[in-house]
């Protein structure tokens, strides 16, 4: 009977705790989104909340001072214009090693949950724009004033560097006129490097970038990217930046820095790229059709409208070049067809390209060039495609 009583009192109570749990979910699910957000939030308010006020913290880290009247003034001095923690002449006496103030210039230390403040505050060192962002400025403000106030000055002291370097650096009359100065005819130079200073592309034009930007030429500082930049060693590390990633004389967010620049750098990238396309267009209007490869190469051959046929076949399914069974027949009576540089106008670009093709198989299906591989480089992608296949059928 004892033993009846108990298993029916450990049902009821095991009864009821599923039920109380059941209704704790409930209450939860029911609460409403704002009201949630305002849990959240509280984590905030709880934290300033426990967080000492800016006398207790002086108090607490002048104890030891030798003058803490003195210490206490100048840490609330500094939880008051907290950028005295970070301006170069004064942050070591108030922030450094051996700093009076440490606790009232770090972000973290007063707070109860530190390291969620550091990871926080990191985030901000790393990523600047949170301390400007109007949906989150408020709270890294807030939380982490020290860093928000480094990364403000940082920029700042781009943006200065940036307008001191434009009005340090010297006008293109200036410039014309200093190096000039000793030419035999100084009015006609100065003219000429006025004229490229307008119109930079004489700089780089093949006919005459001798002439005005050579080894000898008569506008050596007015081609040049750095040589009136008042911060030069920066200005070429840029440029050769340009040079090596063209691609940041175009992007949308630092084009204008680029071109205002490296202007010369920027301007040869673009015409790399121009030629480029120039070339490309040239190529495919000098190739010979599918048509007169076929009619030329099947000229001598004892049935040459069979093999014209073939060889159009091949040219339109151009796997039939290297499928196992067949590719000696295709190879041997079509062999320009089959081959990707025999019609191309410029062969030995083209057999340098493919070869790179074939020693690195990804060029054919890249996104951003697999047109150019495919298109030019058709047999030895699809080549390297079928390798591929079989290496992973292989595998399987």
């Amino acid at each position: 009977m004892r033993l009846h009583l108990l298993l029916v009192a450990l049902v009821t109570c095991a009864l009821g705790v599923a039920q109380s749990n059941e209704a704790l979910r409930g209450a939860l699910e029911a609460i409403p989104e704002e009201v949630s957000v305002g849990i959240h939030l509280e984590e905030g308010s709880g934290r300033r909340q426990l967080t000492r006020t800016a006398e207790e913290i002086a108090t607490d880290e002048c104890a030891d001072d030798p003058n803490p009247g003195v210490c206490k003034d100048d840490c609330l001095l500094a939880a008051a214009t907290p950028e005295l923690c970070i301006l170069e002449h004064v942050k070591d006496y108030f922030a450094g090693e051996h700093g009076r103030c440490k606790q009232t210039c770090s972000d973290c230390a007063n707070d109860p949950y530190e390291k969620k403040c550091e990871d926080d505050c990191a985030l901000a060192a790393a990523n600047p724009e949170l301390c400007t962002r109007e949906h989150v400025k408020d709270y890294f403000q807030g939380r982490c004033k020290i860093t928000c106030l480094n990364s403000g000055r940082r920029q700042l002291a781009n943006t200065a560097e940036e307008i001191g370097r434009r009005q340090l650096a010297r006008t293109a009359e200036e410039i014309a006129t200093d190096e000039c100065a000793d030419d035999p005819n100084p009015g006609v130079c100065k003219d000429d490097c006025l004229l490229a200073a307008a119109t930079p592309e004489l700089c780089i034009l093949e006919h005459v970038k001798d002439y005005f930007a050579g080894e000898h030429g008569r506008c050596k500082q007015t081609c040049s990217d750095c040589a009136n930049d008042p911060y030069e060693k920066k200005c070429e590390d840029d440029c050769a930046l340009a040079a090596a990633n063209p691609e940041l004389c175009t992007r949308e967010h630092v084009k204008d820095y680029f071109q205002g620049r490296c202007k010369i750098t920027c301007l040869n990238s673009g015409r790399r790229q121009l030629a480029n396309t120039a070339e490309e267009i040239g190529r495919r209007q000098l190739a010979r059709t599918a048509e007169e490869i076929a009619t030329d190469e099947c000229a001598d051959d004892p049935n040459p409208g069979v093999c014209e046929d073939d060889c159009l076949l091949a040219a339109a399914t151009p796997e039939l070049c290297i499928l196992e069974h067949v590719k000696d027949y295709f190879q041997g009576r079509c062999e320009e067809t089959c081959s990707d540089c025999a019609n191309d106008p410029y062969e030995k670009k083209c057999k340098e390209d493919c070869a790179l093709a074939a020693a690195t198989p990804e060029l054919c299906t890249r996104e951003h060039v697999k047109d150019y591989f495919q298109g030019r480089c058709k047999i030895t992608c699809l080549s390297t495609g079928r390798r591929e296949l079989s290496a992973r059928l292989l595998q399987n």
